[in-house]
């Protein structure tokens, strides 16, 4: 079954916020949420809780919190891979 993009949002909202005290908005949910400031070891935390709910693996290159600029591009990625055809 295919996760639609606003389940994905809902989901990853609530993954984030269980690692990181942070209210994810609509005004904040494209480009005001600075992701590069989440520790390296919350990123892997927030990683794995991703997998395990959507259940897919992030590709290596991926396994970077800079890869991320926005909650969107965290989303748009998770959406992505889990859609796969």
């Amino acid at each position: 079954m295919l996760n639609t993009r606003e389940n994905v949002k809902d989901q990853v909202s609530k993954i984030i916020q269980k690692h990181i005290e942070l209210n994810i908005d609509e005004t904040n949910q494209q480009d005001g949420l600075d992701i590069s400031a989440i520790t390296s070891l919350k990123f892997i935390g927030i990683v794995v809780d991703l997998e395990l709910e959507f259940d897919f693996v992030f590709e290596d290159e991926y396994l970077d919190n800079r890869m991320f600029n926005s909650f969107d591009s965290i989303v748009t990625y998770v959406y992505d891979r889990t859609n796969l055809a």
